[in-house]
């Protein structure tokens, strides 16, 4: 039995990135790419295209967040590589973390000395108001990549991985769970607008990590 293969995407530069120290952003559907966002997902789709011969053939499949930051990524970096539109299918289990009541609130009013000690008491399952938990975004994503990724770069004839255009976050909990990693490492972990985490999974001996946040040379 092979090696299934997804990976990951993260989302060019966001108009919420240009101000995620001071708000709130998580799911924020509507959330536009900057102009540097989109050159960001343009030259990697370009550098796909050019240097690694990446084409319309490359993938099994591919999916993504239905907010609008992860799709217009998927759609610029698809059509640099001759993917039609119609083959990216949105996904909400890969949605950005909900922050449920704090979204869009300011950091340093809701992050107090007092929060911050909760979270890192339990980062797993710390939550704000109304919002998901590590714990929570974890269990969607995973049900997505082992239900419905997985089966399908495995009955792919010719061993193509799955691409998904998601957020920092998701990828970030997809990662705890491959290397079983303590929840506390999530907050510390880097992941950059379109970088590149490739995950892999074998029946019989589980997750692998295959690299995490590439980014183009």
């Amino acid at each position: 039995m092979r090696l299934a293969r997804v990976i990951l995407i993260r989302h060019g530069e966001s108009e919420a990135n240009t101000r995620e120290n001071i708000y709130i952003a998580g799911r924020d559907f509507h959330t536009k790419l900057t102009l540097k966002g989109r050159e960001q997902a343009l030259e990697l789709g370009s550098f796909w295209r050019d240097s690694l011969g990446v084409n319309s053939d490359s993938f099994s499949s591919i999916y993504s967040s239905p907010a609008t930051r992860a799709l217009e990524t998927a759609n610029l970096v698809c059509e640099q590589i001759g993917v039609e539109k119609n083959r990216i299918r949105l996904e909400e289990a890969l949605l950005e973390i909900d922050h449920g009541e704090w979204e869009e609130g300011v950091r340093d009013e809701l992050y107090t000395e007092e929060v911050k000690k909760i979270q890192k008491e339990n980062p797993y399952d710390f939550k704000a108001p109304g919002g998901e938990s590590q714990r929570n975004v974890e269990g969607r994503v995973l049900d997505f990549l082992m239900k419905t990724a997985m089966p399908e770069a495995l009955a792919d004839p010719h061993a193509r991985p799955v691409l998904v255009f998601t957020h920092g976050f998701v990828i970030k909990s997809t990662l705890r769970h491959v290397l079983d990693a303590d929840p506390a490492t999530t907050y510390k972990t880097l992941i950059s607008n379109v970088s590149a985490t490739e995950v892999g999974y074998h029946v019989d001996h589980g997750w692998h990590l295959l690299r995490t946040n590439s980014t183009i040379p």
